[in-house]
């Protein structure tokens, strides 16, 4: 029986659909890459935002229409979320939530009708192993997840509701699938998961895991963190950082806001004056760290005085990349029980627009800074028309080569090519 899997949203999500692909192979089942050719779909869905959770439906809607005949079934947090509604919402015949998800070979093998609902115990702390990847969609860079869960309830976030309480993934685990996936060509490893600095066992938290992975396989060529918080950024990761090269000079710390005010609000336990001083003990010790962040505008109460903080804070803090979402109230989290989202869309929408153009400009001026530098480069992609290789510097900047080979790690110098690249495109 053929199969097709779909995701939306973020590195977990994709993850999870390739570990779902691997899992309904072995179990007999053919994945195909048409909808039209499958009998059953499978969308493994995205909440984070009222957008997301939009995008979830209209994608289960359209695919039902290219292939009426199939099977659909929604699995992950659109479904926690909205329960027996999404059957309502869109023509699905099961609905899965965000763990226990090997329960999908039931629906595949029931052939009585009637729509069908799992969800997902909240409580629980089991990590649930679905497969141990060995390859990832013909990659050379491949995401890992650590964790699933989050004990954390920042004020304005759906997640800790739909995917449930912080669970890490056994150790032993993780590094089976790193060594597959090695074996198999892949020469980056990505660590994700929906908390991925809590990952804690009985030999240690974050650092441990990374030091074991780095010390266990010396063929590993880069690894690098999907994620990190501000206040996971202590001595003892910058020592790494220092010391194994290969442990990528990227970080992507989540940050928010940049209003201390906002902050408490929001939940998070750090304030601006900390953020910066991390990051600036970071940059002195680890002078080629490249850093990238999220930011919510808008969020309630938020004035044009407190959005002036944030721009502050994104300039000083000198990120070279900024996800910028305009805030979304989620039913059910604190924020939407607790404030009234008093900022109009219009205003939200200026404040994504000028926060996105300061982007840009730091993101040039970065890159203007490093020109004529040298780097190394995995090349992931070729561009056939201009017979151009791109890839990724190991503190993730795209740069080119016109020579090489996909998998190869070339060194490359810096040009007004590359700076107009990143200044023009997100990636």
């Amino acid at each position: 029986m053929n199969v097709y899997l779909t995701f939306l949203g973020c590195k977990v999500n994709d993850y999870e659909v390739e570990a779902l692909k691997l899992f309904l192979k072995e179990n007999g089942y053919h994945i195909v890459d048409k909808p039209e050719d499958a009998h059953y779909l499978i969308v493994n869905t995205c909440d984070v935002t009222n957008v997301a959770k939009s995008k979830s439906l209209k994608i289960l809607r359209s695919l039902k229409k290219k292939s009426p005949q199939s099977k659909l079934i929604a699995m992950g947090c659109v479904v926690e979320d909205l329960k027996d509604d999404i059957f309502n919402l869109a023509p699905i015949d099961a609905a899965i939530g965000t763990n226990d998800r090997k329960y999908v070979l039931e629906v595949l093998t029931n052939k009585e009708n009637g729509k069908k609902l799992h969800l997902s115990d909240k409580n629980s702390r089991q990590y649930e192993e679905i497969a141990h990847l060995n390859h990832f969609k013909n990659h050379v860079r491949a995401y890992v997840k650590t964790s699933d869960g989050c004990d954390k309830f920042c004020s304005y976030c759906i997640i800790p509701y739909v995917r449930g309480r912080f669970r890490a993934r056994d150790r032993k685990d993780i590094k089976l699938e790193i060594a597959q996936l090695i074996e198999n060509g892949i020469k980056e490893i990505v660590l994700t998961g929906i908390d991925t600095v809590a990952f804690n066992d009985e030999e240690g938290g974050l650092v441990s895991l990374l030091k074991d992975i780095l010390s266990s396989f010396p063929k590993l060529e880069r690894l690098r963190l999907s994620s990190i918080e501000i206040n996971s950024i202590d001595d003892e990761l910058i020592d790494l950082l220092k010391k194994d090269k290969r442990l990528c000079h990227h970080l992507h710390i989540s940050s928010q806001s940049g209003d201390d005010e906002i902050l408490k609000k929001m939940h998070r336990h750090y304030d601006t004056k900390l953020f910066l001083e991390r990051v600036d003990k970071l940059k002195e010790e680890v002078p080629d760290i490249i850093l990238s962040t999220d930011i919510i505008v808008g969020f309630p109460s938020e004035s044009n005085e407190q959005f002036n903080n944030t721009l502050k804070f994104v300039e000083d803090a000198n990120f070279f990349k900024v996800h910028v979402f305009p805030y979304s109230e989620r039913k059910g989290t604190l924020a939407s029980k607790m404030m009234k989202d008093d900022v109009p869309r219009e205003i939200k929408k200026e404040r994504v627009r000028c926060l996105l153009k300061l982007e840009k400009e730091l993101r040039r001026n970065i890159m203007l800074s490093l020109k004529n530098e040298k780097f190394d480069i995995l090349l992931e992609t070729y561009d056939s028309h201009s017979k151009t290789f791109f890839g990724l510097t190991e503190n993730y900047i795209m740069l080119h080569s016109k020579k090489g080979k996909i998998g190869d790690i070339k060194a490359v110098v810096v040009d007004d090519n590359d700076i107009d690249y990143n200044y023009k495109v997100r990636f």
